[in-house]
């Protein structure tokens, strides 16, 4: 007997451009990851302060929420591959400065924070411009699987930078893991070069409004579509309460298990094993039926992983619960994304995405911020068991709500998915 959904789990593979493409994704995602556990790090190690931590990984992410509307506008307007191109360069730029600076020992906790910010913006513009390649990088049939393929080479990152850069970090210094992650954007773009330039053409009214009109129209859009609307939303909660934890992670490692700097890398490499893990899963069953189930108790696992490290005192029970975090997460991330893919129209998915951007990996850096610098006054497993707890209990009350009106109805990404032009 045939199951839906295991016969073909790496079909997107077969397209020449999405190759490409899923290669650059990982090793833009890995830079990113090995910058992140860099910088992060660095921060704590300056000023042993988890403020100044959440400072840095708040500027790291800070474009998400101040540029992603430009951005999503110009991928709309522009050469997508022309963008993709312009912001790996910059992260190349930005890595081999902080190398220099580094060795040089001329870092200060503001030079972070400033060099993080432009650091964000190339990671800003690239995850816009790559996600919104996707529908134009495989046929109509296969979008929602390499939407899922797609989750992997960036949640999967996490796992593959820290385990680069851990090595790096723990053995020669801090110094030594901006230049693996200069030399993992430098690797991406030689394969972007690669990608066909891609530009989805404005129809004959929005080719004649300005930038900021392009983006209030999309907005509107978004707002006005109930699913769009409510998919966006809760996937904001969830970020914010649950996945804003890796901001903690240093402080949590330093002062309260007393771990040495390896285990924050470990802790960081189990959440992208179990991203890789938890959408690996998605490729391979993926019965439209099964949709809102996994939707919604992947969300509440989310919650219930972080809440765990709260009351975890081994290590090993530690890392089970950072791999169910990155598990559940990774796998509630890549439905949602496949889901609000399945309903934006191609004439509004840079602006859609970009504004999904905001609402969850810019958001969640603020969140990611506050609670650093809570961590100061209040321990950092009282805040994680704050998170779970809160998540879990909203993961709940929406979900009776939505099962007693009927207000959202899930669509299955693998059957409502539009194609990209």
């Amino acid at each position: 007997m045939r199951i839906s959904g295991l016969a073909r789990p790496f079909i997107s593979f077969r397209a020449r451009q999405f190759r490409l493409l899923w290669f650059v994704v990982t090793l833009a995602n890995a830079a990113q990851w090995s910058y992140f556990l860099a910088v992060g790090w660095q921060a704590y190690a300056l000023t042993h302060s988890s403020a100044w931590t959440g400072a840095v990984l708040f500027a790291v992410n800070a474009p998400n929420v101040l540029g992603s509307p430009i951005f999503g506008v110009a991928v709309d307007r522009f050469c997508r591959k022309q963008i993709l191109v312009v912001s790996l360069a910059i992260s190349v730029f930005v890595n081999l400065a902080l190398t220099g600076l580094s060795l040089r020992i001329a870092v200060t906790p503001i030079l972070l924070v400033l060099i993080s910010a432009l650091h964000g913006t190339s990671q800003s513009i690239m995850g816009i411009t790559a996600n919104a390649l996707i529908p134009n990088s495989v046929a109509r049939a296969e979008l929602s699987n390499g939407i899922y393929l797609s989750g992997i080479a960036q949640r999967g990152a996490e796992f593959l930078g820290p385990a680069l850069a851990t090595p790096l970090l723990a053995q020669e210094g801090v110094a030594w893991v901006y230049p693996l992650s200069a030399l993992l954007s430098a690797m991406a773009i030689l394969l972007a070069v690669g990608i066909r330039p891609s530009r989805v053409p404005l129809n004959s009214v929005e080719s004649r409004l300005g930038w900021v009109k392009l983006f209030t129209t999309g907005l509107s859009y978004a707002v006005r579509t109930t699913r769009l609307r409510t998919l966006i939303f809760f996937s904001s909660i969830h970020c914010v309460l649950t996945m804003a934890f890796v901001s903690l992670l240093p402080g949590f490692v330093a002062s309260s298990i007393h771990a040495r700097t390896g285990f924050y890398g470990t802790l960081l490499t189990y959440a992208g094993l179990g991203a890789i893990s938890g959408i690996l899963t998605l490729t391979l069953w993926t019965r439209a039926q099964w949709t809102p189930s996994l939707f919604w108790s992947t969300a509440s696992l989310s919650a219930l992983s972080v809440a765990a490290v709260s009351v975890s005192m081994r290590p090993w029970v530690i890392e089970v619960s950072i791999y169910a975090a990155g598990l559940s997460q990774g796998m509630f991330m890549s439905l949602a994304t496949a889901m609000i893919q399945g309903i934006v129209s191609d004439d509004y998915r840079g602006r859609v995405n970009s504004l999904f951007l905001v609402m969850t990996t810019g958001v969640s850096s603020l969140a990611g911020w506050g609670y650093a610098g809570l961590a100061v006054y209040v321990s950092p497993r009282l805040l994680f068991a704050f998170m779970g707890v809160s998540f879990l209990a909203i993961t709940s009350i929406q979900r009776m709500w939505e099962s007693r009106h009927n207000r959202m109805q899930i669509p299955a990404a693998a059957d409502n998915i539009q194609s990209g032009r």
